[in-house]
Formats: structure tokens, C-alpha cells, sequence
């Protein structure tokens, strides 16, 4: 496995110049899954090493957004599945959300609404999202 990420390593580093700690970070938080949370300006190649990342990974679920004002939590965390709703027992509809994914990528996260964020918090130090009563 190591070999493998210091392969994707080398090959992202010809891709773009002058990121090698950025990608190094990347490739580490990668290995231990933990989070990373990268800040900085406008045009320093972020999202485009990370993306060079991921699609490299074949093997993981992957969940990819761009955050806004307008983000709300079923865009990240899923629906709740409305025929649950008539059985009598809710049941929230994870696939292809956070909940369901080895790997996110959550963009502009600062600017994001309140509500979201804090629901994100468990998510992402924890990696737990309880809806529901269903954790």
C-alpha cells in the first residue's frame, strides 16, 4: 500500500510544481484518515492536487462538494426516505452522501450556513452522523 501512495506521490508531484508539502499532506492524511484542512488564497492549486488525488483512488467511495449558503444537510447527509416515513419507522437515504463515502472532499467550507457546519462537526471529528435516532 505504501508503495502504491509513494507512487501516486511522484506521479501528482509531475503534474504540478511547487505543491510537494501540499501533496505530502495529503498523501499522510490519506494514510492515518484523518482530516486535513488546507486554507489558503485564491489560485494556489488546491482543489486540482487534491482532485489529483482522488482520482487515482479507485477503490474507495467518494463524496465531492462545493459548500454555499444554499448547502443544506440532505446535499451532504442524505434524505429521509419518504415510504419509511409511512411504514411508521424513518430511515435516512445515505448512498452517494458522506455517511456512505471512504473519501471527502468538502470545498469552501467557510462559507458555508451555520446549521450545516455544526452538523459537520460530528461528522468530521468523530466520523459519526446520528439523524433520526440511527446513528
Amino acid at each position: 500500500m505504501y508503495r502504491k501512495m509513494l507512487d501516486v506521490i511522484e506521479d501528482v508531484q509531475t503534474r504540478v510544481a511547487e505543491r510537494d508539502e501540499l501533496i505530502e499532506l495529503i498523501a499522510i492524511a490519506l494514510l492515518t484518515r484523518k482530516n486535513l484542512f488546507i486554507l489558503g488564497d485564491t489560485g494556489q492549486a488546491k482543489s486540482y492536487v487534491i482532485n489529483e488525488f482522488r482520482r487515482r483512488i479507485t477503490d474507495a467511495r467518494q463524496f465531492e462538494r462545493l459548500l454555499s449558503k444554499q448547502t443544506d444537510e440532505e446535499a451532504l447527509f442524505g434524505r429521509i426516505d419518504l415510504q419509511s416515513l409511512i411504514n411508521g419507522a424513518p430511515r435516512m437515504v445515505t448512498t452517494g452522501k458522506i455517511p456512505d463515502s471512504h473519501i471527502v472532499f468538502l470545498d469552501e467550507i467557510s462559507i458555508s450556513y451555520e446549521a450545516v457546519l455544526n452538523s459537520l462537526l460530528t461528522a468530521l471529528i468523530e466520523r459519526r452522523y446520528t439523524t433520526e435516532g440511527e446513528t
